[in-house]
């Protein structure tokens, strides 16, 4: 592949950071991100990006998707992708105008909407989980009846479990219901209860299947284990590889793909999260994009560059390697909070934790002072402490010894 070809990145936010996206487009292709300086997060990332390179962003704050099109013709762009949630509709919508090689305007949609996902797996005879869509939170409590308890409640649109609460005889809707006034749709499902017993008491009753499509192709890159889950859906952490036996690994890669092509998948990295029950794996959703953190542990894991199946996929090209198998276990765990909203008063014992045995990294993500709502999602926690075992019994001691070692104060909102 040669390298002077031209890559749009729609940036927004949860991407892939910049330096890591250029790093996987060495020897592939050149990037060009795309900033709207008025979605959250874009401005602050912009600085970075005019000091290592200018000429690689193009600004689009207040163009058209005409405009914005065009001037990627223009420039002589040969694909474009997202690695954000937020941005994965109007990528596909430039991709059309322009076109580009990426999700069609109707798949995005379907990987981005809940509710129309769910109602494409239906037609197709896949799934028959019951759900209801409201508009307004006052009519929840007749969908809620239709459905059944227990039930989760979430945005039909967004991502990383913000605003997704359970309800439940013990968590009833009017205590979850002040929460989501100003979500404009919210979509009520069915709860999917878990096995705890299929990946192991200690670990989550979920899994994500990641892959990458060329050609309508499917290619699965990792099935990834995860931590158990933190109230009220945040995620806990994850491990690659997953503990799950070798019939639940391949009717996992077997459902996510099923799922796929049911949605109309035909290029790109996509994350399939599956629910780990009695009756078997079953769907939870299909993100079109690369899942938070998966391109971290499997470059971690077996040297696979996700980022860069993605720029390749980008170009229409398979770029798909054979996946090496893990040796040891490789994980990425969340230093939980509490649930609630709450304010960090006070933070010690992240030194001790980078000198946990296999500890390679400990990201703080909060502080003393910083204001804790566990509704916002998975990105609520104190940091992120990478590393690796022999085995998933070394994961669960380095874990206790990380929370041996840490001591937080909280105090209420």
């Amino acid at each position: 592949m040669n390298g002077d070809q031209k890559v749009a990145v729609v940036y927004d936010t949860g991407s892939a950071g910049p330096l890591e996206v250029i790093d996987a487009a060495t020897g592939v292709c050149d990037v060009v991100f795309l900033l709207d300086h008025t979605r959250p997060g874009v401005r602050e990332a912009a600085e970075l990006w005019e000091e290592i390179s200018p000429e690689e962003v193009l600004h689009i704050t207040g163009l058209s998707d005409e405009d914005i099109a065009d001037r990627l013709r223009r420039i002589g762009v040969a694909g474009i992708v997202t690695f954000s949630e937020y941005a994965v509709v109007l990528t596909a919508a430039l991709a059309y105008l322009a076109g580009l090689p990426y999700h069609r305007p109707d798949v995005a949609h379907r990987l981005t909407n809940k509710a129309s996902q769910r109602r494409r797996l239906a037609e197709a005879g896949m799934e028959a989980i019951r759900f209801r869509t409201v508009t307004a939170p006052e009519d929840a409590t007749s969908a809620l009846a239709e459905v059944g308890l227990p039930a989760v409640v979430k945005p039909t649109v967004g991502a990383a479990s913000r605003n997704a609460f359970p309800v439940t005889v013990d968590e009833p809707w009017s205590d979850v219901a002040p929460r989501l006034r100003d979500e404009s749709e919210l979509i009520i499902e069915e709860l999917l209860v878990g096995d705890p017993t299929v990946a192991g008491e200690e670990w989550g009753d979920y899994l994500s299947v990641d892959a990458i499509t060329c050609a309508g192709r499917h290619h699965c890159v990792a099935v990834v284990g995860k931590f158990p889950l933190i109230p009220p859906f945040r995620e806990g952490g994850m491990i690659f590889p997953a503990t799950v036996s070798s019939g639940i690994h391949r009717d996992a890669i077997e459902l996510a793909f099923a799922a796929l092509t049911a949605l109309g998948v035909e290029r790109g990295v996509t994350q399939t999260e599956i629910k780990l029950t009695r009756q078997g794996p079953r769907l939870i959703e299909v993100n079109g994009r690369l899942g938070g953190y998966v391109g971290d542990i499997v470059r971690r894991a077996v040297g696979v560059n996700m980022v860069r199946l993605a720029l390749l996929a980008a170009l229409g090209a398979d770029g798909v390697e054979s996946v090496p198998t893990p040796r040891g276990v490789t994980y990425s765990y969340f230093l939980p909070t509490p649930h609630g909203r709450l304010r960090l008063t006070g933070l010690r014992g992240l030194p001790e934790v980078r000198a946990v045995a296999g500890v390679t990294s400990v990201t703080a993500h909060a502080r003393p002072g910083t204001l804790l709502d566990s509704s916002t999602g998975t990105q609520v926690y104190l940091g992120v402490v990478r590393g690796h075992a022999p085995d998933h019994a070394a994961v669960t001691a380095a874990v206790a010894a990380m929370h041996d070692r840490i001591e937080a104060a909280y105090s209420p909102c």
